[in-house]
Order: structure tokens, then sequence, then C-alpha cells
């Protein structure tokens, strides 16, 4: 994570994150995105609208498989 922080990124879109990493990136004051099935621009299009799920500690993914 230390690799995105303090660069132009606020925002990733992910099938899944843990709790660990979503932590990360948002102290680094970078949000997750849960992305959506289809296409990249069909994703890109639902991001800009703001129709994905913000991924936080709580909803994160608890245990491997879940993405």
């Amino acid at each position: 994570m230390n690799a995105l922080v303090g660069k132009s990124i606020d925002a990733v879109v992910t099938g899944g994150m843990g709790a660990r990493a979503v932590q990360g990136l948002n102290q680094g004051g970078i949000k997750a995105y849960r992305a959506i099935s289809g296409t990249v621009a069909d994703i890109i299009s639902q991001f800009t609208k703001g129709g994905l799920e913000e991924i936080t500690i709580s909803n994160a993914c608890a245990q491997h498989g879940c993405h």
C-alpha cells in the first residue's frame, strides 16, 4: 500500500479487499470501492456516477476466498 500513498490516487476499485488493506489505504487518504461485474467501461461508468459500494473496515473481506 505504501507504493500508492502520496501519489495522486484517491480511490481504487477491486473485487474485494481485507480490512487491514482498507485501513492502510484509508490512512493514506485513499478509498476502496467494490467492483461490479461487467466490462471496465461499465465499472468506470458506475464509479463516476457514485454507484459502487465503498469498502470499509466493517464490510471488508474477513477471510481468503471472499472475492
